[in-house]
């Protein structure tokens, strides 16, 4: 439908003067758009209809409801006229697909004078003209987000929405699958994982009047989340474009619910990720029938002698990812090993985002994981002597961190510390500001000092804190590490102390 909207109420002239000029024509690449030229009628829109409840004033009148413009009206809406609203159906005299004009189509409008009257003056209206664009020809891919919309016929179905008209693409030897996830639940569970996507699963073209941009999935009420969304995962070449044929990529979207699920776990523990199950997931091995390697083992060793709370989390590099994607039931304390990541996949943005939300990060020292810190807080990130001890920096960075805070003096030079040297100490992410300060160095420096370099060093930006120890624990004396497992002990705890989200 081509809307056109006045500025004030006024009735279409009469027969031949009611007519105005569309034109289309191919505007970007692909488009098989062919040109043409049509005159049509101006006609009021038979897509209005009175909103909100008519109640009557104390002077007996009533208060007048609101004409507004909707395709798929609530039930029982009475239709209405506000004068201004006018349209016309394009399909009705160009090519389309559906109840859409074909991809890369460009509308050009010449309105004439007088081609509308402004009924209590009789004043005609002035000649105009205006162009809109139609999407760009390209592969068919999930709206990313939308309203969950969950139908109650056929048993449920939930409406799923892409960027074209689309039907299932032919020719197969074997249906696609799909999944549909809890996105913020806790147990972020998936009611249907890599499923065929066919149509014992899927119902296409279930938008208005049949629009194959809306399909529906089969789906049972009881697996509907109770807080937060579903995240829909389709394999590429599930489907192809109605226009030109083009199968699809891989593609994700959202239906996004209405009640939010809690941001942060109600457990006041740490969550230690188990670096070992991503090193041998990386590597593909069956991490399940794999030792605990010596940095694993003692890390938590000195977890457990410093009795520090921890819940070891074996999740896949997805999972993790997709918790902290989530925002919601965010451990308030999360340690990461050597953590290797595709600087595309999200990881950045999810880090940043969980501190900033309040989250306290402990990341152990690693090549990675600098990358990682890098790339998630906009720091240029260099590599800088260690020295033979790493001593406090002066002042120190904070109050929290002063002397009453009990942290080691010193800290060994152990086999492997990662000391990083920043070009600024200040940057910012997504308009937030980020902070850097040195809590160890090779010196007495100002926790400023980036030159210089630090072996530990803490980021602050929103309510969270990020805190960096080079060390990489693998060290085997467990007295040597000690001072290490003290700082790491005494940061937690501190952390816990100026936590700052409810």
């Amino acid at each position: 439908w081509l809307r056109s909207t006045f500025d004030l109420p006024v009735q279409a002239a009469q027969d031949e003067y009611a007519k105005f000029r569309v034109s289309v024509q191919p505007w970007s690449a692909g488009s098989k758009m062919p040109q043409n030229t049509a005159h049509v009628m101006l006609a009021a829109s038979t897509h209005m209809f009175r909103s909100g409840k008519q109640r009557v004033r104390r002077s007996g009148s009533p208060n007048e409801t609101q004409c507004v413009y909707s395709l798929e009206p609530d039930e029982n809406r009475q239709p209405c006229q506000d004068g201004r609203t006018f349209e016309a159906d394009l399909c009705a005299v160009f090519e389309c697909v559906g109840n859409r004009l074909l991809c890369g189509a460009k509308v050009e409008v010449e309105y004439p004078k007088g081609i509308a009257i402004r009924a209590s003056t009789d004043v005609l209206s002035i000649g105009s003209s205006d162009e809109v664009f139609c999407r760009k020809c390209a592969a068919p891919r999930l709206l990313p987000s939308i309203r969950l919309n969950f139908i109650t016929e056929n048993n449920g179905l939930l409406e799923i929405a892409w960027s074209q008209p689309v039907a299932f693409a032919e020719g197969r030897d074997k249906a696609k699958n799909f999944s549909v996830c809890h996105t913020s639940t806790r147990g972020m569970s998936c009611p249907l994982k890599e499923v065929d996507f066919d149509d014992k699963h899927v119902i296409p073209c279930t938008g208005t009047g049949g629009d194959c941009a809306v399909w529906s999935i089969k789906f049972d009420a009881p697996d509907l989340p109770f807080c937060g969304g579903l995240r829909i995962e389709i394999a590429d070449g599930a489907v192809v474009s109605e226009d030109d044929k083009t199968p699809n990529g891989y593609t994700i979207g959202v239906l996004e619910g209405r009640k939010s699920c809690p941001t942060w776990d109600e457990q006041r523990v740490c969550h230690f990720v188990d670096g070992d199950r991503l090193q041998n997931e990386a590597e593909g091995r069956d991490w399940e029938s794999q030792s605990v390697s010596k940095k694993q083992l003692h890390l938590q060793t000195d977890l457990d002698r410093m009795h520090v709370k921890y819940d070891l989390i074996s999740w896949s590099k997805m999972h993790l990812l997709r918790r902290l994607m989530s925002l919601s039931y965010l451990p308030r304390c999360l340690i990461l090993p050597s953590l290797e990541v595709d600087m595309q996949s999200g990881y950045p943005q999810a880090i940043f985002d969980y501190v900033h939300v309040g989250g306290q990060l402990y990341l152990v020292g690693s090549v990675k994981n600098i990358e990682l810190m890098a790339q998630a807080f906009n720091f240029s990130i260099d590599s800088a002597e260690t020295g033979n001890f790493q001593v406090k920096t002066v002042p120190a960075p904070s109050d929290a961190l002063g002397v009453s805070a009990g942290l080691p003096d010193e800290l060994p030079v152990l086999n492997q510390v990662l000391a990083i040297a920043l070009k600024q100490s200040t940057s910012e992410r997504n308009g937030e500001s980020i902070e850097a300060s040195g809590v160890y160095s090779r010196g007495h420096v100002e926790p400023s000092a980036g030159w210089f370099g630090f072996g530990v060093l803490e980021v602050k930006t929103g309510d969270g804190y990020m805190e960096y120890l080079g060390f990489d624990w693998h060290h085997g004396s467990d007295d040597r590490r000690l001072p290490w497992a003290k700082l790491l002990q005494s940061l937690i705890s501190i952390n816990f102390g100026r936590w700052a989200p409810p």
